[in-house]
């Protein structure tokens, strides 16, 4: 039972994780909706995410060893932060427009909080199977 837990939140992260990437908007400027490749910096994120995915899903399948877990877990940490960090930017309108900028208040959208969300997931995944050895 403790597997299925694990790879439902491994399931979870890595979609949540797809969702930040391709589909959700990371900040609003009125009509305009900024997705994650509109922000500078944002293959840090990807790269850990991915990182994070391959990760969690190893150490959740081989369910031994303390080793992949803090490897997970030290990725999880790690593309939460790079998530955090492009998610606090949404407001530097220099980032998304040269040289006309819009007049209105921008707003945070929902693909940082999705992003943090999941990478704590993907990270917490492999500890939620029963540790057999250590």
């Amino acid at each position: 039972m403790a597997k299925a837990f694990a790879w439902t939140a491994w399931g979870l992260g890595t979609v949540g994780a797809a969702l930040a990437m391709s589909l959700l908007p990371w900040a609003h400027y009125g009509d305009l909706d900024m997705g994650l490749f509109r922000f500078p910096g944002w293959g840090f994120y990807v790269c850990g995410a991915t990182l994070l995915a391959l990760l969690s899903a190893a150490a959740t399948i081989g369910g031994n060893g303390k080793w992949p877990r803090i490897a997970a877990a030290v990725t999880g940490v790690a593309t939460a932060a790079a998530a955090l960090a492009l998610a606090s930017r949404y407001d530097n309108a220099g980032d998304f427009f040269t040289d006309i900028f819009p007049t209105v208040m921008p707003s945070s959208g929902l693909g940082g909080p999705v992003a943090i969300a999941a990478a704590i997931l993907s990270a917490a995944a492999p500890f939620l199977t029963k540790n057999r050895s250590t």
